[in-house]
């Protein structure tokens, strides 16, 4: 049977256990961040090589809008991502 100690971690330890939870879910999200990214310019590309029927010059005007879109965001989060933790940056 083991033992369970009941004593409480002392605040340095417990500091130091927030700090590395705190980072680990910081690459986690750093990384879901730079994912959803990378598919968004991805599929600013991907829009275009869908082919489409005769399509009418207004569908082409909104594919372009919504290509746009996804790219400059798509470029926003992966910018967001790659520049580290936004609290310890001036």
């Amino acid at each position: 049977m083991s033992h369970v100690s009941t004593q409480p971690i002392s605040g340095a330890r417990n500091a130091q256990y927030r700090r590395a939870a705190g980072s680990v879910r910081d690459s986690f999200v750093r990384f879901v961040i730079l994912t959803v990214g990378f598919a968004l310019v991805m599929s600013a590309f991907g829009i275009w090589m869908v082919g489409t029927s005769t399509g009418a010059p207004a569908l082409s005007l909104m594919k372009l809008g919504v290509s746009l879109f996804m790219l400059v965001f798509g470029m926003s989060l992966i910018t967001v991502a790659k520049s580290g933790d936004p609290s310890t940056t001036p």
